[in-house]
């Protein structure tokens, strides 16, 4: 497994409700998710292997067990995940796919045009 460091446009945090929300297209399951800090404070905010930072995760919200809400919304977080290597290959033959299909498009569109 491969640990990647997520950017903040993927995620949005909300101190006052004490959850982290990722964004789509990103789709993890709990056990990806392995530390989230609070970088202003700190702080380590989600923890995998710590029963006492830990949290529930659904549909996308991962909900933290730790008191979040003194701190603010716009305060950096680093989310470290891991990712599968069939993750990061699924993730790129996808891309791939939605490149090809825009490039035929594109060329229907020139060959058309051109008659």
């Amino acid at each position: 497994m491969d640990r990647k460091v997520l950017s903040s446009q993927s995620y949005n945090f909300n101190a006052r409700s004490k959850t982290v929300s990722f964004l789509l297209p990103l789709v993890l399951k709990k056990e990806n998710i392995l530390m989230v800090l609070n970088l202003k404070e700190n702080t380590v905010i989600y923890n995998f292997a710590d029963n006492t930072e830990g949290g529930t995760y659904s549909n996308g919200i991962l909900t933290l067990d730790h008191d979040t809400t003194l701190m603010s919304n716009s305060d950096e977080l680093m989310v470290i995940i891991s990712e599968e290597k069939d993750d990061i290959l699924d993730k790129i033959l996808s891309e791939i796919k939605q490149s090809n299909e825009f490039l035929c498009l594109i060329n229907t569109n020139i060959y058309e045009n051109s008659n």
